[in-house]
């Protein structure tokens, strides 16, 4: 398929999985995965070079680096709109090439998925509503109607989900303390044990901690910048 050949190969009782191309009518091998016991095939990912919008003419990367932290790390799409469309920054709007030595270590973690370990599965099984996570996200650039932000809580247990639309980030309070309502309405015989959420300042306050202590109800907060802790809902949000 599109030029290249998959096949399998023995040698000193190791298998392999071989990929191979025709070039000038000759068998050439790309790429030779060996295999685990388990007869699964693995391979290395070599990095690939970033590239970034920047003049290495006119800005040296420390500032051109300095502007992206502070910009909220757009894209190489979105930081050359600015550069070129707005005034009163050192940067000029032309275009170059940011070596991988000066890629950004933040914008190249958020983009990483770290897949559950196995180890842990087998003691990561709370019942249902035992454990809600949830997250805000927003403001959204495209806003739905008066709806700038919107907030996800997901079941730890089964998946559940809830999306909940919201105008403000100060009216997350309020639509939390709502469906907590409705779940003890609905679900009588499964109490809510504990809520983790992040650390926005709309649920860090001592009247939330209060008030979810009054019902028995544990709120964990991830550590800062750790957002795998809080992985169910950041995932959630980036499917939606």
């Amino acid at each position: 398929m599109n030029g290249y050949h998959i096949e399998t190969r023995k040698d000193h009782n190791v298998e392999y999985l071989c990929i191979t191309t025709n070039i000038n009518s000759q068998r050439r091998i790309l790429e030779t995965l060996p295999a685990f016991s388990s007869r699964l095939y693995y391979t290395t990912i070599k990095a690939v070079e970033v590239h970034a919008i920047m003049n290495q003419k006119f800005i040296d990367p420390t500032t051109f680096m300095l502007w992206h932290d502070c910009l909220g790390h757009p894209g190489s799409t979105m930081m050359r709109r600015i550069i070129s469309n707005s005034n009163g920054h050192p940067l000029k709007p032309y275009h170059s090439t940011l070596s991988i030595n000066q890629s950004c270590k933040a914008c190249s973690q958020g983009k990483l998925i770290i897949r559950p370990s196995p180890s842990k599965l087998g003691f990561e099984c709370p019942s249902f509503l035992r454990r809600i996570q949830g997250d805000i996200c927003g403001s959204i650039h495209r806003s739905c109607g008066p709806f700038h932000y919107f907030m996800v809580l997901i079941d730890a247990s089964t998946r559940w989900s809830h999306v909940c639309l919201l105008s403000t980030r100060n009216v997350a309070f309020a639509r939390l303390f709502a469906q907590i309502i409705k779940f003890r309405e609905q679900f009588p015989d499964y109490p809510i044990k504990s809520i983790r959420l992040d650390n926005a300042g709309e649920f860090t306050s001592q009247t939330f901690d209060a008030y979810c202590m009054s019902l028995g109800i544990d709120v964990e907060h991830p550590v800062p910048h750790v957002h795998t802790q809080n992985g169910l809902a950041e995932a959630f949000i980036k499917h939606l």
